[in-house]
């Protein structure tokens, strides 16, 4: 369509943002995988033409060249990663590939494929067939919704264990076609772009079903109704649908947070990045990348102390996250150690971005270790540090 070529034209500055989101990530992940001489898959399911008109590089470039640079400069014997692109559309696949064939790299394997279906099932494969322990980052960046499907999600998880997903969740695209299905004339704000994004085609019904797979269930119905009859506002809504599919993300993965990325100059939000993953130490880095994009990208953030949502941070918002800490706290086993890490990112995931994660510590965790309620494993470790993740607690039990 005219619409996404016009896209590729030149790098908006939302997309500028969601690649500094990825490749801030990319740099700790690749090191940690290259370090453990795992096989290493990287899969972009929606991979475009590899360079802007501009220029500038696109998602598979940048993935490539920092995973390049890392072997270059820090294992350059690890020989063991492969990856995986789709690109439906034939001339964009063509670029693609020269762009990615005439620039030397050190991945092991490369490949592109018609279909983001075809990728994901040649991933699978991959990971059925290795005898090596295997860990897979899906990076999935639709040109808007049509192409989401839930049950993509539960594929990866329930054949790659160690797996991430960064994931592109337009959620405005996603009201608007609710909207249209569902003969919502509800109160679209001004300052929302929907973008030049694939329509859906079909009877309502069809286009019903449709929003069924991408969200996983019929249970947006409810919410949209709640808007048609005017108890929701257009934000509370898209907060409301954006929450529940994180939370049945999470019955997936253990850590999920959800990131809007709004337009600049605005706190218009464009859409979502929903980060999923197993392990602590990937859902802290991915907080702590987005406190620093969020701070880069609006330097006068600090002044109005908000979350990444925009909810004032302060007396009420604090109580929430000390609140959630005290549930997390009351449901540590006694006597057994639990790293520090795995207590911070349990709680990034129930109450979102708000603080950089030793400032969690400071904040909110500290207490239970001053009211004598958790205590250091290692009574020599540093009392104050609240940045090394690595740090076991103990739960008391209360008057031993």
């Amino acid at each position: 369509m005219k619409q996404d070529r016009k896209f590729f034209v030149e790098k908006k500055s939302w997309s500028k943002t969601k690649d500094d989101l990825l490749s801030a990530y990319l740099v700790p992940y690749f090191a940690k995988i290259s370090m453990r001489a795992e096989k290493l898959i990287y899969f972009d399911g929606f991979s475009g033409p590899g360079l802007f008109h501009d220029g500038s590089s696109g998602s598979p470039l940048i993935a490539l060249g920092i995973y390049d640079k890392h072997v270059k400069e820090h294992n350059p014997r690890y020989n063991d990663a492969a990856f995986f692109f789709s690109e439906k559309k034939a001339d964009y696949r063509a670029s693609l590939e020269e762009a990615i064939g005439t620039r030397m790299h050190a991945a092991s394997e490369t490949a592109v494929f018609a279909s983001y279906e075809e990728n994901l099932a040649a991933v699978v494969d991959a990971a059925r067939t290795t005898s090596k322990h295997l860990s897979a980052f899906f990076y999935i960046d639709p040109f808007g919704i049509i192409d989401l499907d839930f049950g993509h999600i539960k594929t990866i998880r329930n054949n790659i264990t160690s797996s991430e997903i960064l994931l592109n969740f337009c959620s405005p695209g996603l009201l608007r076609e609710m909207f249209c299905v569902k003969k919502i004339n509800g109160m679209v704000p001004k300052d929302v772009e929907y973008g030049n994004e694939m329509r859906f085609e079909g009877s309502d019904e069809q286009r019903t079903l449709r929003l069924d797979r991408i969200l996983g269930g019929n249970w947006w119905l409810e919410m949209a109704q709640s808007h048609k009859s005017g108890t929701d506002n257009y934000w509370d809504l898209e907060k409301a649908i954006s929450d529940r599919y994180r939370q049945n993300a999470a019955n997936l993965y253990t850590y999920v947070i959800s990131m809007p990325i709004t337009i600049p100059g605005s706190k218009t939000l464009k859409y979502r990045m929903m980060h999923m993953t197993n392990h602590p130490d990937g859902c802290i880095t991915m907080n702590d990348n987005m406190i620093v994009r969020k701070r880069h990208h609006n330097p006068q953030s600090s002044l109005f102390d908000e979350d990444i949502d925009g909810e004032l941070l302060g007396s009420s918002r604090d109580d929430e996250i000390q609140q959630t800490a005290e549930k997390l706290v009351a449901t540590m086993p006694f006597d057994r150690k639990i790293q520090l890490g795995v207590i911070i990112a349990k709680l990034i995931s129930a109450t979102g971005v708000t603080y950089r994660s030793s400032e969690l510590g400071k904040r909110f965790i500290a207490p239970f270790e001053h009211d004598g309620v958790i205590q250091r494993a290692d009574p020599h470790a540093n009392s104050s540090s609240w940045s090394n993740n690595r740090i076991e607690f103990i739960r008391r039990r209360m008057g031993s």
